[in-house]
């Protein structure tokens, strides 16, 4: 129902993951690097009005900038359509689609029930 998940490339490039059904909605991320931040609130299926922002954070500087409104939900549903309609690829092709699967079960295979 929840968990949390660290990743780490063969680069040295890590990950912390968060994921639930047993908590309030979020969906947002937050990438850190060397010389800032860059972070994103309702990034995944937001009302279709709301303007998602994306904030840029460096040393002494922050800049906001507000994504057009889209409604996520439709143009995934279209884009699926079409793919299968026309019987090829969807935005993300089939090798990007098993590496994604793997990743999920490799996580599943090494997870372990806590508390309970």
């Amino acid at each position: 129902m929840a968990g949390t998940a660290l990743l780490c490339a063969p680069d040295g490039v890590a990950a912390q993951l968060e994921f639930g059904f047993r908590h309030s909605y979020r969906s947002r991320y937050a990438l850190w690097g060397g010389t800032g931040r860059i972070s994103v609130e309702r990034a995944y299926t937001p009302p279709e009005v709301l303007k998602p922002v994306v904030r840029l954070q460096q040393q002494d500087r922050l800049t906001e900038l507000a994504m057009p409104a889209d409604d996520q939900v439709r143009n995934a549903l279209a884009s699926f359509t079409a793919a299968v309609l026309s019987g090829g690829d969807g935005p993300v092709g089939e090798a990007e689609s098993l590496l994604q699967a793997r990743l999920v079960e490799d996580v599943r295979k090494v997870a372990r029930i806590v508390g309970g």
